[in-house]
């Protein structure tokens, strides 16, 4: 029996799940279509008389506060348009079929995926860290807790965050950060004194 038998129940299912994301698809774009026609409705119910303006077109963009037409903007993006239409499409359709025909197990084909595997990979490992950073601290500030107090509360043993935090002391991360707080200081403190002397010597006496 065909894989795409109406009998075959993987199909079914499947056939099942693209009906409703379709129409979830279909009601996204009716709602953000929706949006852009009364935008351009309430444009055009506004603004109908000075768009029915033929001067509006055809006069270039006055200075600001005197009165004009858009030609040389309309002109601009049309140029735009055209431009990106023209290069980037025949490069898209171009690069899709070769690589849909002639770029499978290819080297070209592997590069372009793990490129994308690899961008997508950073951009939601950097959320991440940021949204934990940005949780902790605003967990500080709300709850008025000390940090040790508060990673004592989320530290279940046994878990992620715990065997996390295991081979943290084991690398000596704290005394890590101590020292890097401390070298800190001491630089601050070292180039705080050099700006005094120089200010103290350009003095004149």
């Amino acid at each position: 029996m065909s894989a795409i038998h109406p009998g075959n129940l993987l199909y079914r299912s499947r056939k099942r799940v693209n009906v409703f994301l379709l129409a979830i698809s279909s009601l996204a774009l009716a709602f953000g279509l929706f949006w852009l026609v009364w935008i351009l409705g309430t444009l055009l119910y506004e603004g109908g008389t000075a768009l029915a303006r033929a001067a509006f077109y055809y006069q270039m963009t006055p200075p600001p506060g005197a009165d004009g037409g858009l030609a040389n903007a309309i002109a601009g993006s049309l140029i735009m348009v055209a431009a990106g239409t023209l290069i980037g499409t025949p490069v898209g359709i171009l690069a899709g079929t070769y690589l849909a025909e002639f770029g499978r197990r290819g080297q070209i084909e592997r590069t372009f995926n793990q490129r994308a595997i690899t961008t997508a990979a950073h951009g939601v490992a950097l959320g991440l860290a940021a949204q934990t950073v940005f949780g902790a601290a605003k967990m500080i500030l709300e709850t008025g807790k000390h940090p040790s107090e508060l990673k004592d509360i989320v530290a279940t043993p046994g878990g992620t965050t715990f065997a996390g935090l295991k081979m943290l002391e084991k690398g000596n991360f704290r005394s890590t950060v101590m020292d890097a707080v401390e070298a800190a200081t001491a630089k601050s403190r070292e180039l705080g004194k050099s700006k005094e002397l120089g200010a103290r010597s350009q003095k004149p006496e």
